[in-house]
């Protein structure tokens, strides 16, 4: 274990410095150890070699760019020093509300390298969370449309390179309907897309801008150079440096939780060394009434579609558990339109698709229905989270009335 200290008027360092306490962090960098309430102790008998460290006047910040709906405080930064084959954790912090963090403290040496990992700092809770907002409904319809096999649709007509890469869930390294039926049984839960990549170092790309920035389509599978994504160099001759980094979310077709690139190119650099370990701005609003009310003895929650130009809607309700019993879920949306409604630990999954591009019919209401002896539904059932994509294959915004 090696200590940073300030320089002392003692000849002898080892009786200069003396440690009282200390703080550990063990090697994933997700546990930490702090005396008394950890097992890290100070001994009277203390044998202390001193090594100068380098004079590195350089600030070293890392700034990494979430999207809107990715909370950055949830996030950690595990600094790694490399040494060959070796790493060593020299620090960690968590962002702040910008997805920033001061890291000069931990880069003592200008002759390594260093490494970066996000790991999750927030609660499983919010982590589950972060993946049920990922994926939802529209998702799956602008991944038919760019695989040709939605109404509007048509092979390379809609995505960007990061959008490729996200939503190649199949991994094999092109879009097609199959990428969306598999998007379609995580949103109807049918299957658990996250299950091979369950936590966020795993389901969440962070990229350095470089890197991210400068994927095209026509580099997106190339097997020329550029395969490996490399860590920012460190300016020391600079006083301050920013070590910038993009983030995208396995599955996430639509962009709600990824960025977009930024404006740097290099041909050279390929996306295969992407690995999964600007909030979109949806096309329109969809209109809809929203009520909760008590009917015939049970509580219903009723979805009014008042629009015309809505080809797929996703809801998702929270409902008190203690006081209600989920029943079911009664679809009056046409002919033609795919429903599906389920419910699991509290919150109820429910939504409709037009795999063929037409839209729902307007007025089409669907009614969640729970069975409960209470006297008033005032806060018995809370809309979690909602998505919605127009005919034309692109994420409306549900307004409800």
């Amino acid at each position: 274990m090696f200590f940073k200290v300030k320089d002392a008027d003692v000849v002898n360092y080892e009786k200069a410095i003396n440690i009282t306490m200390a703080r550990a962090a063990d090697n994933t960098g997700d546990q930490e150890y702090v005396h008394p309430t950890g097992t890290v102790l100070a001994y009277p008998t203390q044998y202390i070699e001193f090594e100068p460290l380098e004079d590195l006047d350089s600030n070293i910040y890392v700034r990494v760019d979430f999207n809107e709906n990715v909370d950055p405080t949830k996030v950690k930064l595990v600094v790694k020093e490399i040494v060959g084959d070796d790493e060593t954790i020299v620090g960690t912090a968590v962002l702040d509300e910008s997805g920033d963090a001061n890291i000069t403290e931990f880069i003592t040496k200008s002759d390594v390298d260093y490494a970066y990992e996000f790991v999750w700092n927030g609660s499983e809770e919010e982590l589950q969370d972060l993946k049920d907002n990922i994926v939802t409904i529209s998702d799956v319809v602008i991944t038919l449309e760019e695989a040709g096999e939605f109404e509007h649709g048509g092979v390379g007509e809609v995505f960007g390179p990061i959008q490729y890469i996200t939503a190649d869930v199949d991994g094999n390294q092109e879009i097609t309907g199959q990428d969306a039926f598999i998007l379609l049984a995580h949103v109807l839960e049918e299957s658990d897309l996250y299950s091979e990549y369950d936590t966020f170092e795993e389901f969440a790309g962070v990229i350095p801008a470089e890197f991210y920035d400068s994927v095209t389509i026509e580099t997106l599978f190339s097997d020329e150079e550029g395969d490996d994504v490399e860590y920012p160099d460190i300016d020391f001759s600079e006083d301050s440096v920013d070590l910038i980094f993009r983030t995208a979310m396995f599955g996430d077709a639509n962009l709600s939780h990824s960025v977009e690139q930024g404006d740097q190119e290099n041909s050279n650099l390929s996306a295969k060394g992407f690995q999964y370990g600007t909030a979109t701005i949806a096309e329109s609003f969809i209109d809809a009434n929203y009520t909760v009310s008590l009917e015939g003895g049970k509580v219903v929650a009723t979805l009014e579609i008042l629009s015309k130009d809505t080809s797929a809607l996703q809801l998702k309700l929270d409902y008190d558990n203690t006081r209600l019993a989920f029943e079911e879920v009664v679809f009056n949306t046409g002919n033609t339109t795919t429903n599906f409604g389920s419910a699991k630990n509290g919150r109820v999954n429910l939504g409709s698709i037009n795999s063929n591009g037409e839209a729902i019919p307007e007025n089409s209401t669907i009614k969640v229905i729970f069975d409960g002896s209470v006297n008033s539904t005032v806060g018995l059932v809370n809309i979690f989270n909602t998505d919605a994509a127009s005919t034309s294959g692109f994420q409306q915004i549900l307004r409800l009335q």
